[in-house]
């Protein structure tokens, strides 16, 4: 009896101890983002790189993040599209490149981890907007 009382007083000193603090538990919960085209597979937290697509799709290169909290993150980066979308095939076309403004938000769950369900991309000089939603099958749709 002596004995059992020790281990459960042991266990409760050790889960104490290994609770995770406020600030530790936050970035645990902190969401991440779907970055690449493979749908569900490559859920990251403050990608250098977005691939929405294949074969001639828009991608975002150079990314920095100023912030990335639990409901948005906004960043900054390089926008590469084709300049000639009919080019074929795309890998020897010309992109035409500029620099873009990234916004995150729309927290959804799945499969208990916390993922940006939205994208806009600012990019041009007349301020052009590109608004993103994240499918069921965990792809970019315009």
């Amino acid at each position: 009896m002596k004995r059992i009382i020790t281990l459960l007083l042991s266990a409760g000193l050790l889960g104490s101890a290994l609770s995770l603090s406020p600030a530790v538990y936050a970035a645990a919960t902190t969401p991440v983002m779907d970055a690449h085209t493979t749908g569900w597979s490559h859920l990251v937290r403050s990608p250098a790189r977005i691939e929405i697509g294949l074969g001639g799709a828009p991608f975002i290169k150079r990314l920095t993040w100023q912030q990335w909290h639990a409901s948005y993150a906004n960043g900054t980066g390089k926008l590469y599209v084709q300049h000639n979308p009919r080019c074929q095939p795309s890998y020897l076309c010309r992109d035409d490149v500029y620099n873009v403004k990234v916004y995150l938000h729309a927290v959804i769950t799945h499969r208990s981890t916390a993922v940006f369900s939205r994208m806009r991309w600012t990019y041009g000089r007349a301020g052009h907007v590109l608004y993103l939603r994240l499918t069921r099958a965990g792809n970019w749709a315009y």
